[in-house]
């Protein structure tokens, strides 16, 4: 049986920014280039700050702060999580967690078996290491933009169902959040898209693993 490909890693972080990275963690699937400028084209409510095109991403799991032991062993269990995955059908927008005190506007996609084997493994792995597991239903979605304080979700259903583009995806990938403290290091990531919206890229991938 032929090796999974090596892991891709960014350069390594300064001396004063490597305990950061371990701050605010989470397992994501990066969607491609298409994906990506499809999401970033899509109308949403006037209320809406949307992401950066960089951060487009399906959680898989949100981990938070980790030891750099616990970082290390995801890095090298990425290869063995990653498979490939057919595209993921659309099932139209969403706020979250409620329309009536919406804080996030979210493509919401199907869930098919293998995505669910990619989760349950996922989730076995991190009981293994000790960290968290999150026991709230897994929904599938990518995080569009925030809802600005005391906004009010927009009622109209046209928009709110809008045909979504079916998400591909090109890497299984650990990030870290920007904000958990000064990690100057520029995000990379196996996607580019064109930045229309004037966001700043709020995390970076620590490694990723192409699928």
């Amino acid at each position: 049986m032929p090796l999974p490909p090596a892991t891709s890693a960014p350069a390594p972080l300064p001396e004063d920014d490597a305990a950061l990275v371990w701050r605010r963690c989470f397992l994501a699937l990066a969607p491609d280039a298409p994906t990506c400028a499809a999401l970033v084209q899509l109308r949403l409510p006037d209320a809406v700050q949307p992401v950066a095109p960089a951060d487009l991403h399906l959680t898989l799991a949100f981990l938070g702060a980790i030891t750099p032991a616990q970082g290390q062993a995801l890095i090298q269990a990425l290869p063995r999580l990653a498979r490939s995955l057919p595209p993921l059908l659309g099932l139209g927008r969403a706020s979250w967690p409620q329309p009536a005190a919406p804080r996030v506007a979210v493509a919401r996609y199907e869930y098919p078996p293998v995505l669910q084997a990619l989760l349950t493994d996922t989730h076995a792995l991190l009981r293994k290491l000790g960290l968290p597991v999150e026991a709230r239903p897994f929904q599938p979605h990518i995080t569009l933009g925030r809802y600005r304080r005391r906004a009010v979700a927009q009622t109209d259903d046209s928009a709110i169902n809008i045909a979504l583009p079916a998400a591909r995806f090109t890497a299984l990938a650990l990030y870290t959040s920007l904000h958990a403290g000064t990690v100057r290091t520029p995000r990379t990531s196996g996607a580019q898209a064109e930045d229309h919206t004037g966001a700043t890229p709020h995390y970076r991938i620590v490694a990723q693993q192409p699928i």
